[in-house]
């Protein structure tokens, strides 16, 4: 009897409100990581972001060595602010691979409700802190 290969998402996405660093205006962050943690490098995911009306797209470039090379322990991160939003969206996210995974995001003042509409996930929802 052969056994089937359980597929295990390699990322996790979490949306969050928060502040933008720089300016201090209230944005929405999207911040994915991977799910395997590095010893070497606290590595970067490079990502490409837009938004048309309802739609938000998010691409991963892969995984960037950081600037500073200083040892680290962690998950692999990128972040991509955006300003404040509310509604409904549908989030599309593309892997380096070309493979989409999709959600369905309702967004309010207080809170965050987001569904998976994928089958075979490469990319989790998470309601786990990030520390930013």
């Amino acid at each position: 009897m052969s056994e089937k290969k359980k597929h295990e998402p390699e990322y996790t996405i979490h949306v969050l409100h928060t502040t933008d660093p720089d300016t201090g205006e209230p944005v929405t962050a999207f911040v994915v990581q991977t799910v395997r943690e590095f010893v070497s490098f606290k590595y970067e995911i490079p990502l490409e972001s837009g938004i048309e009306g309802e739609m938000i797209q998010l691409k991963i470039h892969g995984l960037r060595v950081p600037e500073n090379l200083v040892p680290g322990k962690g998950r692999a991160r990128g972040t991509v602010l955006h300003p404040r939003l509310k509604g409904k969206y549908d989030l599309s996210i593309i892997n380096v691979d070309g493979i989409l995974n999709k959600f369905l995001l309702t967004i309010s003042s207080r809170a965050i409700e987001v569904k998976n509409t994928s089958r075979k996930p490469f990319i989790v929802y998470s309601e786990e802190q990030v520390h930013r």
